[in-house]
């Protein structure tokens, strides 16, 4: 990144701006089982000695970054004119970048995010859940999500979009596994960090997403050291959580 940055280039988007992109971050440095809420006691599952690790990675990458966030459409305009090196996203960008290359040349690959462990890389993973409410009209909903949902429909997606998902039978399919990407996304998911877990255990609070960030930035800034900012995440998320 440092390399790109003396070319004249931007290394990658700014990690602090949105949340996912400071989950990711933190994936990097883990562990896992230091990421999100214990609902049981209320409390933050993020320990401060570990989360200092990802701030520092926020500090030691701001002069490198873009200014711009991993959503924004001038992200992906830097990326398509070569003023961009690293746009470290998910596989929805890739039709965009696709028809790039077709248009105007770009070159570029994908590959895993590696982690700070040897052979280890780094990731986030959400779920996209499609579900039936009672009412009138349910047996037609139940229709249209099981046609929705069935192999058929999730090898279309998954060819058109590039885009992994949870079908089996669909992953398992010959023209679909054989796509690269759909590759690399299926082994990302073993390395991936979810997101906002546990699922169905309790919701996250309007707070916490904004508290991460703004912490994120204000170290980043250089607001406060990654140790101060870590103890103050922790305290903030802690007061977050207990107040709804």
């Amino acid at each position: 990144m440092k390399k790109v940055k003396a070319a004249g280039k931007f290394a990658m988007p700014d990690q602090t701006q949105v949340f996912n992109s400071v989950a990711s971050t933190y994936a990097i440095v883990g562990p896992d089982a230091e990421w999100g809420i214990d609902f049981a006691s209320k409390k933050t599952l993020i320990k401060p000695e570990s989360y200092a690790k990802a701030l520092q990675l926020f500090v030691d990458m701001k002069p490198l970054t873009s200014g711009t966030s991993r959503n924004d459409q001038a992200t992906k305009d830097l990326f398509i004119t070569n003023q961009l090196a690293f746009h470290v996203i998910g596989p929805w960008v890739d039709p965009t970048y696709k028809q790039a290359a077709r248009d105007s040349g770009l070159k570029y690959d994908f590959v895993l995010v590696p982690a700070a462990k040897a052979g280890d890389h780094a990731g986030i993973k959400s779920y996209e859940i499609l579900a039936v409410a009672p009412g009138k009209n349910v047996d037609i909903a139940w229709k249209f999500a099981s046609y929705v949902a069935e192999k058929k429909q999730m090898v279309r997606w998954a060819k058109l979009l590039s885009r992994y998902n949870a079908n089996a039978a669909a992953m398992a399919d010959p023209e679909v596994a054989a796509l690269p990407l759909i590759a690399r996304s299926v082994e990302a998911v073993k390395y991936a960090l979810e997101v906002q877990p546990p699922y169905f255990v309790g919701a996250y609070p309007n707070c916490y997403k904004s508290t991460v960030t703004d912490n994120a930035a204000a170290v980043a800034d250089g607001g406060m050291s990654p140790q101060k900012g870590a103890e103050e995440l922790v305290a903030e998320l802690n007061d977050c959580i207990a107040g709804n």
